[in-house]
């Protein structure tokens, strides 16, 4: 039996929350299944919300304003009949945390306050360029202002997206642009402000004004979680995270922008840190983020050793407060400088120091190999096993699929359109910490629909496998067997299909390629670097569309 929740949804300024929280505590003291939100519109203001500091990976830490706060639940069901949800200011949507058995399905998240404003370039002159911006904002002090509290544009700068409004997507030659925020002038309902915008091709631009405070659903050490036909619309951050949480699939998912807005997700439609189990992705629609399509990867920390005693050490920011694992864990260590991991230990104990530091004792003493700085990670995102199936990716600055630090990848019947690379393999020990080797990545009947159509793509291909290794080790290849079969790229550009760096087997084989060759240039459809086995065999290379 479903909780139903009583709201009168008649009355657009009334606040949600207090029937929200009356379904809850009725479902709880009832033993029921869950909660169930009758199909109409839903409004949350901050009122009777539960505030919590969180640490999210990936977005910004602090004190979170959350609706819906679901803590140590199982087998419970958030469910809507086609709900619409509505958020007022600067809230949390959604986090669980230690959830097990959890489905959440048939709602959809949007927030009446925008975390992306649109701006329309009318005049650039020496001082500068006056824009008009749409949405709500006020000027004070020569600043704008958006939401008018202490997290309001903490960084005090935008970043200006080129949009163009025929296409639906970022120009090809799109630069972003950093622009302080000072207001220089004002003239009628343009504002002046110091950057400078010369191009007559980029007219329209989308402004991102705030940090990653506020992303859609967030989950965290849950077990055995079900998101289904949900729908997140806009969001200040990650449309949906999850991390440290074991057996997790998205079915018919959507990460789309409303009616009106040009952006759905401020950063990723979707982040996956540090999970474990089975990750799903199936049959969604990812489209209009500022960020990544989707993006899978574990955690390398620094491993330290002070007066006998071994610490790890959070190496990104954005990753301080996240649980490093659990006693018994093993934890693989690695040279930062070839990336080559040499030994696997045991945890016999975690403790924290503080958001950075986490005390570490081992059931075994330190290799000799060990230098203090080594990386680690733990195994359990190294067994995960990936499947994205049937989803339609678009329009998601910079890349597709990106995914790292699993055991096995299955990527099969996507649609992909990413202004850089669709598919995207990677693994970096010193900046965004993100493990790791894939052991096997199977990239099957997939549909590659002009990636890579940006200028600052040259780098990349459809699909790019790039560890960001700083001294390679000639005999040590840090991903396994790369499988690129029976695939369709459309291209627009010579761009081979495959760029692919230190991998011990690329397969490209049966893979059909629509290409425009220059003449006179020379084309490969698989450009190697490092790799110890590549087959390119049975591939169609043809011109036009398909």
């Amino acid at each position: 039996m479903l909780i139903p929740v009583r709201y009168d949804a008649c009355r657009r300024n009334s606040n949600a929350v207090s029937a929200w929280r009356e379904a809850l505590e009725k479902c709880i003291a009832r033993n029921a299944e869950g909660v169930l939100f009758p199909k109409g519109e839903y409004h949350f203001h901050a009122g009777g919300t539960v505030r919590k500091y969180c640490f999210i990976s990936n977005n910004d830490e602090g004190v979170k304003s959350i609706v819906f706060y679901l803590n140590g639940l199982k087998n419970f069901t958030l469910a809507g009949e086609e709900a619409r949800f509505i958020f007022h200011g600067r809230l949390s949507p959604l986090v669980a945390e230690n959830c097990e058995g959890l489905r959440i399905q048939g709602i959809s998240i949007d927030f009446a306050d925008s975390f992306v404003h649109e701006a329309e370039a009318v005049d650039c002159g020496k001082e500068g360029t006056f824009f008009r911006l749409g949405g709500k904002y006020s000027v004070e002090n020569g600043r704008i202002s958006f939401f008018r509290d202490a997290y309001d544009n903490l960084d005090g700068r935008f970043r200006l997206f080129p949009f163009d409004r025929s296409t639906g997507e970022f120009p090809r030659d799109a630069k972003i642009r950093f622009c302080p925020n000072l207001v220089l002038k004002r003239r009628d309902d343009l504002l002046l402000l110091p950057v400078d915008v010369t191009d007559s091709r980029e007219k329209f631009f989308t402004v991102r004004h705030q940090g990653r405070l506020n992303p859609g659903m967030v989950i965290d050490g849950c077990r055995d979680v079900l998101l289904k036909e949900c729908t997140v619309h806009h969001c200040g951050g990650m449309g949906i995270i999850a991390q440290n949480t074991e057996n997790i699939r998205l079915d018919s998912v959507r990460v789309v922008p409303s009616a009106g807005r040009l952006v759905s997700a401020s950063d990723d439609a979707l982040h996956f840190a540090d999970c474990s189990g089975k990750i799903e992705l199936l049959n969604s629609f990812l489209r209009y983020t500022l960020d990544d399509a989707l993006n899978i990867h574990g955690i390398y920390r620094k491993l330290r050793c002070r007066n006998h005693c071994a610490f790890l050490e959070t190496g990104h920011y954005q990753q301080f407060g996240l649980n490093p694992g659990k006693d018994g864990d093993l934890m693989e260590l690695s040279k930062k400088d070839t990336m080559k991991p040499y030994a696997t230990l045991k945890v016999k104990s975690f403790s924290s120091v503080n958001k950075q530091i986490c005390c570490v004792e081992f059931t075994e003493p330190l290799p000799p190999e060990f230098s203090d700085g080594d990386r680690i990670r733990n195994r359990k995102t190294a067994e995960a096993e990936v499947t994205l199936s049937g989803n339609d990716i678009a329009n998601n600055h910079p890349r597709g699929f990106l995914v790292s630090g699993v055991k096995r990848a299955v990527i099969e019947k996507n649609r992909i359109h990413s202004p850089r690379a669709g598919v995207y393999i990677s693994g970096d020990m010193n900046f965004w910490f993100e493990t790791g080797p894939v052991e096997e990545a199977l990239i099957r009947n997939n549909r590659f629909d002009h990636c890579c159509y940006i200028a600052t793509a040259s780098a990349h291909a459809p699909i790019t496998v790039a560890p960001e290794i700083p001294n390679p080790e000639k005999d040590f290849f840090y991903h396994g067997r790369i499988l690129v079969r029976d695939n369709i790229f459309l291209e627009e550009s010579v761009t081979p299909a495959v760029k692919a760096f230190s991998a011990d087997t690329l397969d490209f084989s049966g893979n059909t390629l629509y290409v425009e060759k220059k003449q006179g240039m020379r084309w490969e459809a698989v450009e190697k670097h490092h790799c110890r086995s590549v087959v390119s065999d049975c591939n169609k290379v043809k011109s036009g569309e398909n």
